[in-house]
């Protein structure tokens, strides 16, 4: 059972924005762009991950994604955690390409691609450290023994894996994910005397979904960008072009003569992702570069953003 959604990372919508309004020649644009790819194949690569989830046996199975928790200080973040009443199954989705060699000697994770070799953070430290926060955490809520096993899940296929001699013990948790399956009926096995209440088990699902707090990046912190370098206004959605002007209860890009009655509806996303959380009649009026408040009250009545407050109170907030 599907208790937690996988969703588009904020942190990619925040790239996405950053892209439509900066300049060509801003000096972070090649670094967003990099990142963004990144952040893109790291994305795919988990979506890839549910197709084989969806293969396993489903009776008391729940499926969390996309957590993030705080342990006493710190947060922990999980791509995929499985649930069963005989134990947890964290899964850290990895989509690399090329020869990936695991050097358990040195602690060294490198990836060759054509004629490049590069080091990696050590994914086995990584999902080692998610496996530790995550029975603290469990511990702290009464919930203990509880067994919890890891795999790093490799998405394409072509990647070919390597450890240094010795080392093949590595390869009943860093797999393809084709094999997945295999290793959770293992684990299946391994953990069968272990069995936890399902009213129990489906109280800790919710317990998790509660703690879940979301990453809610900020550009200062991440690229060091002013908001001063980001375009206002409304963009033209053909040729790109900021700003759009207000005729006649309609958008009109003055470069392309290009006609939209929605494409503020990016500029507003654009604002809460990039600015403020929250967005005000005034701040939408600067933003989409309006003069009237009659204008910008019917066009954020009419997004279909949440709101709260009344009058000149009234708030509007991002719909995921």
């Amino acid at each position: 059972m599907l208790i937690k959604q996988r969703k588009l990372p904020l942190i990619i919508k925040v790239d996405e924005a950053l892209l439509r309004r900066l300049p060509i020649n801003h000096r972070k644009r090649s670094l967003i762009e990099e990142d963004l790819a990144i952040r893109n194949a790291c994305y795919k690569g988990e979506q890839n991950l549910d197709y084989y989830l969806d293969r396993l046996p489903q009776q008391n199975l729940y499926i969390l994604n996309d957590l993030r928790i705080k342990n006493d200080k710190y947060f922990f973040q999980i791509d995929t955690l499985l649930l069963t009443p005989n134990f947890g199954l964290i899964i850290e989705a990895k989509n690399f390409s090329g020869t990936l060699f695991f050097d358990t000697i040195s602690k060294q994770f490198i990836r060759t691609y054509g004629n490049k070799e590069e080091g990696f953070s050590d994914p086995i430290i990584q999902v080692q450290e998610q496996q530790e926060q995550l029975v603290d955490w469990l511990f702290a809520h009464q919930i203990m023994d509880f067994p919890i096993e890891y795999i790093i899940g490799i998405s394409n296929p072509e990647t070919i894996i390597k450890a240094h001699p010795g080392s093949q013990s590595i390869f009943q948790f860093i797999l393809h994910y084709p094999h997945i399956k295999n290793r959770f009926l293992e684990l299946q096995a391994k953990y069968s005397k272990y069995d936890i209440n399902p009213q129990q088990l489906r109280k800790l699902c919710d317990q998790l979904v509660r703690a879940h707090s979301p990453y809610i990046p900020n550009i200062q912190s991440l690229y060091n960008i002013n908001q001063s370098d980001i375009s206002q206004g409304v963009q033209c959605p053909e040729c790109k072009h900021l700003p759009m002007l207000r005729v006649s209860h309609t958008w009109r890009c003055p470069h392309c003569k290009h006609q939209s009655k929605s494409a503020h509806l990016q500029a507003m996303e654009d604002y809460l992702l990039l600015f403020n959380p929250q967005l005000t009649n005034q701040a939408c009026r600067e933003f989409l570069c309006l003069k009237s408040r009659n204008i910008a009250y019917k066009l954020l009545k009419a997004s279909g953003l949440p709101f709260s407050g009344s009058n000149k109170g009234r708030v509007y907030y991002r719909g995921d």
